[in-house]
């Protein structure tokens, strides 16, 4: 699981399964590399850099520019380059790396699109808030002098605490005290049934390879597509919410 998964699953109680969920910007396409005249190129010039041949690869890439992003190649289960990506690289659903910059042999220009896209419904179960009895955790104010609690937020019924006055924290004799409480408050904790409509479709990636000193001469061409995709396309509250 990449690491873009896995702050998904941390961020969300109730996650989308069977593919990536849309809000992660990295992907990585499965697919082809195809040479121009048949033969093996060397991506870099630098001592050691290792002939690679048409077949299969794949590419990691962001389709959105961010912090620590990166553009990946691997060929025939080899690494052949990993390069830094800054926001000046992207321009819409395309991404432009020059030789300049990137120290290889050649030009990068790589660009993407949605294709298979199928919708579907299904419902989800969502975390909600209501009125309702149930215990819950409160900070009041504790207030020596005074001989007074003070309690913020919304009071429960059961319990009754004076009007909070400045002079007492102006005394400095009030202090926080948090503690459970069992009563009716607005915002118990609950669920409520959710109707939702997704998206699912895969990132078709093109990755042209252009010759540095020859701008017109694609020199080698990599075509893939991403993982399934889920994406949510539209919501609609099915229930009120249930407290428990």
């Amino acid at each position: 699981m990449n690491s873009c998964r896995k702050r998904i699953f941390a961020l969300l109680a109730v996650a989308v399964m069977g593919g990536q969920i849309n809000g992660c910007s990295s992907y990585t396409a499965l697919g082809e590399l195809a040479i121009a005249d048949g033969g093996p190129l060397k991506f870099s010039a630098q001592p050691g850099a290792k002939w690679v041949w048409a077949g299969e690869g794949e590419v990691s890439f962001d389709k959105q520019p961010g912090w620590f992003r990166r553009f990946k190649f691997t060929s025939n289960s080899r690494p052949v380059f990993d390069l830094p990506v800054s926001a000046s690289n992207y321009t819409a659903n395309t991404l432009s790396i020059s030789h300049v910059d990137s120290g290889l042999l050649y030009d990068i220009n790589a660009r993407w699109g949605k294709a298979g896209s199928i919708y579907y419904p299904r419902s989800d179960v969502e975390s909600c808030g209501g009125y309702g009895h149930c215990s819950k955790t409160v900070t009041r104010s504790s207030c020596e002098n005074s001989q007074s609690s003070y309690q913020s937020g919304y009071e429960p019924r059961e319990h009754r605490y004076e009007k909070k006055r400045d002079s007492d924290d102006e005394a400095g004799d009030c202090k926080p005290v948090t503690e459970t409480q069992t009563g009716n408050f607005s915002d118990c904790p609950g669920t409520r049934q959710v109707e939702n409509t997704y998206r699912t479709f895969r990132y078709q990636l093109t990755v042209d390879f252009i010759g540095a000193h020859a701008p017109n001469e694609i020199v080698a061409v990599f075509t893939g597509d991403s993982e399934q995709v889920n994406q949510l396309s539209s919501r609609g509250v099915a229930g009120e919410c249930r407290v428990y």
